[in-house]
């Protein structure tokens, strides 16, 4: 089995670790291309020594840029990538550009796709997120689904039920690799000087929260009127805005580097409540069980709303209040048993073998 890897941000690296690993453990020839969505090294390359994989096979520097041909930019540079070479399938992950500039490189090469973290939905189609995991859907071959939610969002959207396959997601398998190594590591509660439950955690970059000043000052004086210290790891783009828009922080916020991740998982389970914009951070959340509030309308992640332990605020100051400091009752499982990237791998032979 050969297969092509695509990454373009952080949490395609997290994600996908547990991936690479298996396929280094089984001895599975693989590359892993690597587009540097995020720009910098904090969120990028120190991700590769931390969490113990190997670097890119190939690295597709864009620095960041965002301009109107990004995406038709990146798909050249995959073809001319995965040109020649005989690959079982493209594996790409979430809903990024990197994501769909590669599916649609593959499926115009006559390459089989493998979609990780299939049929997620917002139903907001006002973002770009939304728009990608749809276009991804209907370009994949194959179809690796989190629950029966996503599951019946690709049926109702016609993809056949045996492209399908329920396997979890592979956050859980990472988060259970690392967390242990975060707890025994990580100095950045030390560092920073916070205890357990004594402050919240804080993470934005979505462009609804920080791309227009008068939403991101709305966005930095909630989180300025929280009762308490709040950590946040200030994402480059997040961290341009402000220093366009020339704003000042409250002095409650503890403002810092973007985190390594065994850092971010450490504070993160150590937090009273985590605030984000984030998908992926409502996902690690859940699973370290620290409650969260997310600033938006709407999730593709409903499974964390189960019990209240994530819920959904916008920017509505009196919801973000109220819910800073709840108990949450009970904690399930929705995410798999750790061994989803097992489940995918298998997945993938038997259908090379039976094809």
């Amino acid at each position: 089995m050969k297969l092509a890897i695509l990454a373009g941000t952080r949490p395609d690296i997290i994600k996908l670790s547990p991936i690479i690993k298996e396929c280094e453990g089984r001895g599975i020839s693989y590359i892993l291309i690597y587009s540097n969505q995020h720009y910098s090294s904090s969120l990028s390359t120190i991700f590769f020594e931390e969490l113990s994989i190997p670097k890119p096979h190939h690295i597709i520097d864009y620095q960041g840029s965002k301009s109107s041909t990004y995406v038709s930019d990146l798909k050249q540079d995959i073809k001319e990538i995965l040109k020649d070479k005989d690959f079982d399938y493209v594996l790409v992950h979430g809903d990024t550009d990197t994501a769909l500039a590669g599916a649609m490189s593959a499926y115009e090469m006559d390459l089989k796709i493998a979609h990780i973290e299939a049929g997620l939905r917002s139903f907001d189609l006002n973002m770009v997120e939304e728009k990608n995991r749809m276009i991804i859907g209907h370009f994949s071959d194959l179809h690796f689904a989190v629950t029966g939610i996503q599951t019946k969002n690709l049926k109702d959207e016609g993809i056949s039920s045996e492209k399908i396959f329920e396997v979890g997601n592979t956050i859980y398998d990472a988060v259970l690799d690392y967390i242990d190594l975060a707890r025994s590591s990580s100095t950045i509660k030390v560092n920073l000087e916070v205890e357990d439950g004594e402050y919240y955690l804080f993470t934005s970059h979505r462009g609804f929260n920080v791309d227009n000043k008068t939403d991101l000052e709305e966005t930095i004086n909630l989180i300025g009127a929280i009762p308490g210290r709040v950590c946040w790891p200030i994402h480059p783009r997040t961290s341009r805005r402000i220093k366009d828009y020339n704003l000042e922080l409250s002095e409650n916020i503890v403002a810092m580097e973007p985190l390594g991740y065994l850092d971010f998982l450490k504070l993160l389970e150590g937090a009273k409540s985590v605030i984000t914009d984030s998908g992926g951070v409502q996902e690690e959340a859940y699973i370290l069980k620290t409650p969260c509030i997310t600033m938006r309308e709407s999730t593709e992640r409903p499974e964390t709303l189960y019990s209240e332990a994530n819920v959904l605020v916008g920017r509505d100051i009196g919801k973000l209040h109220e819910n800073l400091d709840r108990d949450i009752k009970s904690w399930s499982s929705p995410f798999g048993e750790g061994d989803t990237a097992k489940k995918i791998i298998e997945i993938l032979s038997s259908c090379i073998k039976t094809a």
